[in-house]
């Protein structure tokens, strides 16, 4: 079974930097500690710690310039991100996917927006929070084996959606101007 036990982000004048720790089938040893952060050529890396103070430099090449969050789902790593460049109805922020933090996948591009700010799972399903600069903020569900799915959207175009995170069965959005919250995940 694959467990996802502590998850904390640390934001500074050169961006976010975001660590997490996985154990299980999908990691090829030892219970490790893994950071995210943007590296010196713009696009994000993943570095990893056995004991918390000696880093070994992994993936330098992930595929965008911020990871947001992370969590594990249909046992794959699924890490949020910052789509660089101008937002459409094609393209936008991104998750991508691992088992190994080495080969990465585009799991999907949430069209409109500029990035993928939170992953949680709720019912089974993997959620994400996505924030836009001329969109409503939305949040997208998604089933194992599934495509995503839109099931929030913010009335007003301003409002980004920033957070999930659950709490005695429903999940909650927090967005710029409010917290919604759901029991079913999708009213």
């Amino acid at each position: 079974q694959i467990t996802n036990s502590t998850e904390i982000i640390v934001s500074d004048a050169n961006g976010v930097i975001c660590l997490n720790t996985f154990t299980g089938t999908c990691t090829d040893s030892e219970d490790r500690l893994y950071i995210g952060v943007q590296n010196n050529i713009n696009n994000a890396n993943i570095s990893y710690s056995t004991d918390g103070s000696t880093w070994v430099q992994g993936d330098d090449n992930v595929g965008t310039l911020y990871l947001w969050d992370s969590t594990i789902y249909d046992e794959k790593i699924y890490y949020g991100s910052t789509y660089d460049g101008a937002p459409s109805e094609t393209k936008g922020g991104q998750t991508f996917k691992t088992c190994d933090f080495n080969d990465w996948t585009v799991d999907t591009s949430f069209v409109w927006s500029n990035a993928v700010n939170d992953l949680t799972i709720f019912n089974e399903s993997l959620y994400a929070a996505t924030s836009s600069t001329e969109e409503p903020g939305r949040v997208y569900r998604k089933y194992t084996n599934s495509t995503w799915e839109q099931v929030w959207e913010s009335e007003d175009p301003t409002v980004k959606v920033n957070a999930l995170t659950t709490f005695d069965g429903y999940i909650y959005a927090g967005a710029s101007n409010n917290i919604t919250r759901s029991s079913d995940g999708i009213t």
